[in-house]
């Protein structure tokens, strides 16, 4: 199954504990009626203030509300503990912890999803939220390495006041994705400041590595287009007896125009050498 990250501070990430008293019986997809739930926290989860007021809270897709699965009994304490559900669970979908008070132990915002898709050469941002709460809005940042992350773009949230029980469904585009692989990360923010991180979507766009010359035959000028591999690269001029004529550094920014006024008429190699790749290209001067 499939669980929805949480994108709120206040929210409590609880680890998520199936707990059978009883297996399945066999050779049956039935499940027994003695099937529990228990949820976790520690310090690394936060957010639960008051033991008495809480409890387990199961969203249902169905009826787009949060059903109460009460409180069978805790242990531990506001740091670290663990909670049962009071009854009977049969249907399974994203369970958190709750409270009976709106002011303690609120009910998190839900991320159903955040995904990230290539669409020709942009990224394709995509997330839901089941719930809403105190959400002032949303930062979409994005990486090379996965580890260093930059902004570029800030979504208002949808929800009334920072406030929603409904599903909203968000959809924004990275114009600009890096050559290969781009990592994007969604960033939620409260009204009083508290901020959380969603999971991180992973998008790739393959390379496209290019060396261009032209015209040929050239004369007096010929041009060299490359891709951003080859940015510095070194250009060199071999004749047909395989002796250097002609050399120089060239970039990716624009295009580089090449004098070859010098040049006798003939034949001649132009080889671009990134460091990695060495790219051969027969060319003819004609005078």
């Amino acid at each position: 199954s499939s669980f929805p990250k949480k994108a709120n501070t206040k929210m409590i990430e609880p680890t998520f504990i199936i707990m059978l008293n009883q297996p399945y019986q066999a050779g049956s997809d039935k499940r027994l009626s003695t099937l529990s739930v228990t949820l976790s926290w520690d310090a690394n989860s936060c957010g639960v203030t008051d033991l008495d007021t809480l409890l387990v809270a199961r969203y249902d897709a169905g009826s787009n509300a949060w059903k109460n699965h009460g409180n069978g009994g805790y242990t531990g304490n506001t740091t670290a503990g663990t909670i049962i559900t009071s009854g009977v669970v049969t249907n399974f979908s994203p369970f958190t912890l709750a409270s009976h008070t709106s002011t303690k132990d609120p009910l998190p915002i839900e991320l159903l999803y955040f995904t990230a898709s290539p669409v020709n050469n942009t990224t394709d941002l995509n997330w839901a939220t089941a719930t809403e709460t105190n959400n002032k809005y949303f930062t979409l940042e994005k990486s090379k390495d996965g580890v260093n992350f930059d902004f570029f773009k800030e979504i208002n949230s949808e929800a009334l006041n920072g406030n929603s029980r409904t599903t909203l469904n968000y959809r924004t585009y990275d114009l600009n994705p890096y050559p290969g692989i781009n990592y994007y990360r969604l960033k939620q923010t409260d009204y009083n400041g508290s901020y959380k991180y969603s999971n991180i979507a992973q998008v790739t766009f393959n390379k496209k590595s290019f060396v261009s010359v032209f015209p040929n035959p050239a004369t007096n000028t010929i041009f060299v287009n490359v891709s951003a591999d080859y940015d510095n690269a070194s250009l060199k001029f071999m004749d047909a007896l395989g002796r250097e004529v002609l050399s120089q550094n060239i970039n990716s920014s624009n295009v580089n125009a090449i004098n070859t006024s010098t040049l006798m008429s003939g034949m001649y190699y132009v080889i671009i050498d990134n460091g990695n790749e060495l790219n051969k290209t027969k060319i003819t001067i004609q005078k």
